[in-house]
């Protein structure tokens, strides 16, 4: 599997090539410009308990694509279905309908394991609360998805330090993640997710903690990233991420409704 690039560049979209050299069938290249990173085809979802009663499922019907290199936004009000459209593109929910598929791969096909190495090499994750590790300091939570991985560790730390610099975290890789403010561990998160260079990233709610300024450094960065190639599903009421997607979504009722540029 492949390391780390030799090049450490300023410019994080330098770090793209982290899987060019992937050969199993979980770690293929990166697709081409053409092919799609996250595929929903007909895909339905609702809590077991609720089926039961005849209940309408809360994601109903989905058909969506997202390429490489795209950032699909989806926006809509509470409880209608937009991080669990996240869950299921993670392979955390499985649809009862329908098929998810990931780089081509359906999720329904990979037992647990694979699906473990899949999202740990190749895609990202920011979720609404964080899910940070207390216990560990900033530096240790950002490398975290590297202790499971080969990657060479120097290199990891440096992208690490890299990232955090970009967020202005730089000086406090050694603090507890206890001590921090919200959109400081928001930023933390952020950094963990593109720790290994995810060909994918599904964010939700990335800036929801964060004044506009500090936003604004967060839209630019994971901006550098898609213009690289890494496609973004993202959850969001934010207009600022809004106006930096390239297709906008609203969810209600179940359904998508795709919104004017």
């Amino acid at each position: 599997m492949a390391s780390f690039p030799e090049r450490i560049s300023l410019s994080l979209v330098g770090w793209r090539t982290l899987t060019s050299s992937r050969s199993d069938s979980l770690t293929s290249p990166p697709p081409d410009s053409t092919s799609l990173c996250l595929s929903f085809q007909g895909v339905s979802w609702g809590p077991p308990e609720a089926l039961k009663t005849g209940d309408a499922p809360i994601v109903e019907d989905l058909n969506l694509d997202i390429p490489q290199g795209c950032w699909v936004s989806l926006t809509g009000p509470s409880g209608a279905g937009k991080t669990t459209v996240l869950s299921l593109g993670a392979g955390l929910l499985s649809p009862q309908t329908g098929e998810v598929k990931v780089f081509g791969q359906s999720l329904q096909s990979l037992c647990d394991h694979d699906l473990s190495r899949l999202r740990n090499q190749r895609v990202g994750m920011i979720f609404q609360n964080y899910q940070l590790d207390d216990c560990r300091n900033v530096e240790e939570n950002i490398l975290l998805p590297a202790y499971f991985s080969e990657c060479r560790w120097h290199d990891a730390r440096e992208r690490a330090r890299l990232l955090a610099s970009r967020l202005g975290l730089e000086s406090y890789l050694a603090k507890p993640v206890s001590v921090l403010s919200g959109g400081q561990r928001q930023r933390v998160a952020v950094c963990r997710s593109l720790i290994l260079n995810p060909d994918l990233l599904l964010a939700d709610e990335p800036t929801g903690a964060l004044d506009e300024d500090t936003a604004q450094d967060v839209l630019e960065l994971l901006g550098e990233e898609v213009e690289g190639g890494m496609a973004l599903l993202c959850v969001t009421h934010n207009q600022q991420v809004l106006q930096k997607s390239s297709v906008r979504y609203h969810f209600q009722g179940r359904k998508l409704r795709r919104l004017d540029p």
